[in-house]
Formats: C-alpha cells, sequence, structure tokens
C-alpha cells in the first residue's frame, strides 16, 4: 500500500518539480499534500509491471512508483536523475 510519508530525494540537478526538500503525505481517502505539490486527489493504475499514479490537485502531474522486490516504493519525479520521493513511513502524518 503507498499510503504514508515520502521525502524528496536527489532534488538538487534536476529540472522536474519540486527542485528543494520536500514531504509528501499520501492519505488512506487518496487525497494528499505536499508544502510543494500542494493539496488534492491522486488515482492509481496498476499495471503489470508498474503502477502509475496521478496528481490532481494545483499541478497535474501524471508519474509511477517503482521498487524492488519487496523493497520501499519511490514515486518517480525524474527516473533518468534518480530524482524521487522515498517512502519514510507508512502513517501519514
Amino acid at each position: 500500500m503507498l499510503v504514508g510519508t515520502y521525502k524528496n530525494v536527489n532534488f538538487k540537478g534536476s529540472p522536474a518539480f519540486p527542485r528543494s526538500p520536500d514531504t509528501l503525505i499520501l492519505y488512506g481517502n487518496n487525497k494528499f499534500y505536499s508544502a510543494k505539490l500542494g493539496h488534492g486527489n491522486y488515482s492509481l493504475n496498476h499495471g503489470f509491471f508498474s503502477t502509475n499514479i496521478s496528481f490532481r490537485g494545483n499541478d497535474n502531474i501524471n508519474t509511477f512508483v517503482s521498487r524492488t522486490w519487496l523493497g520501499i516504493p519511490k514515486i518517480n519525479m525524474f527516473f533518468d536523475l534518480d530524482h524521487f520521493y522515498e517512502k519514510m513511513s507508512s502513517r501519514a502524518e
């Protein structure tokens, strides 16, 4: 499950927004909050190889979630530069 608190990782040098420290919170009711991304709704589309996530709020962002086998989920912002939100906690605080 993706509900929880995430931190912005490897944002320096990335052209993708946000390019500064940030915390993203995904709630169980498909709502999200972030100081940089704002607040709104998110939706998930589970595919065979990946899970796509769409954020609808101040900005509309479509990206994907990756994880190694049973590893920590990463919400990718700029995959080629390894810029992502990494899960810190399963609690949405």
